[in-house]
């Protein structure tokens, strides 16, 4: 059998909005080995860039990231406490442009701590914009059953959408 992808969930925003929840009321088919989330996203923050987070099940506790990012100009890395797994284009940066996220999620249904890694980038017509790529661990053995995102700072912007996977290995 070949690995296979399935659209599970997804979510365009017709307005501006504090989160986005896939999968709520634990809809997330425990039918997949791992799990891919694409998100076209953009904050109303008046800022060039903000940061994308992520809750698991309800949760925003017990993250931690290490991250590696560039801005054209610069480079940097880090380590934090945080639910870090993107980047959303802010209001300040070319209109109607959006940050391309894409997160996967291997084991989610397994009984160990949950590693999700993502790489991120910023689009702007301009002499700044952002790469990112980022390896978080939620350390909670739950089974993923929702995926709640939101913006560091500002909602999430009107346009972004949110598209969840499921992935069968062969």
């Amino acid at each position: 059998m070949a690995t296979t992808m399935k659209l599970i969930a997804q979510q365009t925003l017709s307005s501006n909005a504090a989160t986005v929840t896939l999968g709520s009321g634990g809809t997330i088919p425990q039918t997949y080995d791992d799990l891919l989330v694409l998100v076209s996203g953009r904050s109303t923050i008046s800022a060039l860039a903000t940061d994308l987070f992520m809750g698991i099940n309800g949760s925003t506790a017990n993250f931690t990231t290490r991250f590696v990012y560039g801005n054209g100009s610069s480079a940097l890395s880090s380590a934090q406490s945080q639910r870090y797994v993107g980047t959303l284009v802010g209001s300040t940066a070319t209109a109607s442009t959006f940050a391309s996220n894409e997160i996967y999620i291997p084991n989610y249904r397994g009984s160990t701590n949950k590693s999700i890694s993502a790489t991120a980038v910023s689009e702007n017509n301009g002499t700044t914009a952002y790469i990112l790529a980022f390896a978080t661990l939620w350390s909670n053995t739950a089974a993923i059953t929702s995926l709640e995102f939101a913006s560091n700072s500002g909602d999430l912007a009107s346009g972004s959408s949110f598209f969840l996977y499921g992935i069968t290995k062969a």
